[in-house]
């Protein structure tokens, strides 16, 4: 029994430090130290591969990081090689990894970055079903399948994936929206589709909001481009432009 305690102890102080190696390996990469960051995801990769073996979800999850620290450094052959062997360790998993959408959304990432855009947009399709509906990895997806779709002069897919962004459209339009750069993504909406009046309706709002300088400049910059190129009202747009110009300046002479 004191044999087999020991041995437990020892067993979760090893997962202790796998996780630890996991997580400061992700911290790094994220900071812009690749190299570091890779060699503590390494370390952990090794230790989960001895413990668990490599067909678990702890070491794919090691995997997918490492695979991802190369793609940082834009060297996607490697990091589309890495994650081939994610995606298929993924297949002999008893259940699916709780992270197979982004893995098989990195994936297509990885091969758009290293020139298949057939590939990417398989990966990509597949990816729709098993992300979270509306939210960030499947908004991305929707944004990725547009763009190849278009490069790949996919008629019947640009049509899809234009039914499925408005239905994400009119998902996130239904969200409480109280802050600049919420207002101002409605704004463009709004204009894109043709309704003008929701448009300066959600502009004036925006207007009326507390902002940072830097949101400030965005959001003017944004509704003078509306007025002068939309709109077609360039008297409205010249003013904005002078008001905006000089309130920046009475700043600066502030300072």
């Amino acid at each position: 029994m004191l044999v087999a305690i020991a041995t437990m102890s020892s067993f979760a102080q090893t997962t202790q430090q796998a996780d630890s190696l996991h997580q400061r390996g992700r911290e790094l990469v994220n900071e812009g130290k690749i190299a570091e960051g890779r060699e503590c995801t390494r370390q952990a990769m090794e230790i989960r591969k001895q413990l668990l073996g490599e067909v678990s979800e702890d070491y794919i999850t090691s995997l997918n990081n490492y695979a991802y620290s190369f793609g940082a450094e834009k060297n996607y052959q490697k990091a589309m090689g890495l994650q081939e062997q994610v995606m298929n360790l993924c297949e002999k998993l008893q259940t699916p990894h709780q992270n197979i959408g982004m893995y098989t959304t990195n994936m297509g990432r990885y091969y758009y970055l290293n020139g298949d855009k057939i590939k990417a947009a398989k990966m990509w399709e597949q990816a729709i079903p098993l992300v979270e509906k509306h939210g960030e990895i499947y908004e991305f997806l929707l944004n990725c399948l547009g763009s190849v779709y278009g490069d790949l002069g996919n008629q019947q897919g640009i049509i899809c994936i234009i039914a499925l962004m408005e239905e994400h459209n009119q998902h996130e339009l239904t969200k409480l929206c109280d802050e600049p750069k919420c207002m101002l993504e409605r704004v463009q909406y709004y204009g894109i589709t043709g309704n003008q009046a929701r448009a300066k309706e959600c502009y004036l709002k925006v207007l009326s909001m507390p902002m940072d300088d830097e949101t400030k400049t965005l959001v003017y910059e944004a509704y003078v481009s509306y007025l002068g190129g939309t709109v077609r009202d360039f008297d409205a747009a010249a003013d904005y432009y002078l008001l905006f110009i000089c309130c920046k300046h009475q700043k600066e002479y502030q300072r």
